[in-house]
Formats: structure tokens, sequence, C-alpha cells
């Protein structure tokens, strides 16, 4: 048994070195962590076959080839969605926020053209990161590590916290932010979720 356990983790090693990938990406590829991608590859324990299924779909080889041994020349270039798939993920993210970071400067600019005089136009910035946040854990959702989710929808609470609680401020004088409670509370549920989701 620790023979196939030593032909897979060979394999697993050989391609992912071949698309030039981390165990990190890899892990993230697979919605696995870079630690259980480094016991793979260390004969600590062997994907279960949906794992190994997935694992051949990635780098575009058949479960036959990760559980037969080949030599060190006889590793194929992978063609399937390793192959530049997770730096294009990188990719649409990155340029996604950028697009939105650019709407909220265009929107900036033709405010502050139309309404010179108006009052806290800066405010705009700050409604726009609980939308970068929304994006960030849509595409974090689709395509990388999901246990960053926590930390997004953390983020997520604490940038509409903040947003709601500097335009009450602008506009309320002696305004008290009780409802930061709230925020406390979504936390600590946050919180709960992530230990229950481990």
């Amino acid at each position: 048994m620790s023979d196939i356990k030593d032909i897979i983790a060979e394999n697993i090693i050989n391609l992912r070195k071949a698309s030039g990938m981390t165990q990190a990406e890899m892990g993230d590829l697979l919605n696995y962590s870079d630690k259980a991608i480094s016991k793979w590859e260390r004969g600590g324990s062997t994907p279960d076959i949906s794992n190994l299924k997935s694992v051949a779909d990635l780098f575009n080889v058949t479960v036959d080839y990760l559980i037969t041994p080949h030599s060190g020349d006889d590793v194929p270039v992978p063609r399937g969605k390793a192959n530049g798939l997770y730096k294009r993920h990188i990719y649409i993210t990155v340029m996604s926020i950028l697009m939105v970071i650019f709407t909220a400067i265009a929107l900036y600019v033709v405010l502050n053209s139309l309404a010179p005089h108006m009052p806290h136009k800066w405010l705009i910035f700050l409604y726009f990161i609980p939308l970068i946040m929304v994006i960030w854990l849509i595409y974090n959702s689709l395509w990388f590590n999901q246990r960053k989710n926590y930390l997004i929808i953390s983020l997520l609470v604490w940038s509409v916290m903040a947003a709601i609680t500097v335009h009450i401020s602008l506009f309320t004088e002696g305004f008290v932010p009780w409802f930061l409670l709230v925020g406390l509370g979504a936390q600590a549920i946050i919180i709960w979720w992530s230990a229950m989701g481990r």
C-alpha cells in the first residue's frame, strides 16, 4: 500500500512542478489547504477517489496515469485547468477590483465637476470598499481557497459598519455608534461559523 502512495505522491509532485504551481496554488484550485497537498506529496495520505479524479482533471491526465509509475522524462506538460488557469483567475479578480476603484474615481471626478460645493464627496470611496469586498468574496468562492471567505466576510461586515458610522457621524451631532454592537455580534457568528467549518 505504501508503494501506491509513493507512486501517487511522485506523480502529483511532477505534474505540479511541470505546471509551475506551488502547493498553495494547487490547493486553491482544488479547494484544499497547501498542508493537504504537502501530505499527499509526502505520501502521508492519499487523495480519495473523488479527489484523485479532481487531481487528474486538473492536470488533464487520467486517474490511471496518477497510479502508474513513470520515469522523470515521462511527465506530460499539463494542458488542463492547471496550465495558467490560476493566474487567469487572479488576473480577472484584480482587474474587477481595479474597475470598481476606477468607477469610484470617475464618479468622484464627475461629482467634483458637476457639484463642486457638495460636501463630503470623498465618502464615495468609503461606500465602494464594501463593494470591493463583495467582488473579492464572489471570486474567492468560485476559484480560490474558500477558507479565506471567513476573513473576507469579516472585512465586509466591518467596512459596512465603518461606512455607516462615518456617514452618520458627519451628519448627526453627538452620535454614539451603538449599532457597532451588531458588528460585534456578526463577528462572533463568523468566528463560530468558521470554527464549525473546520
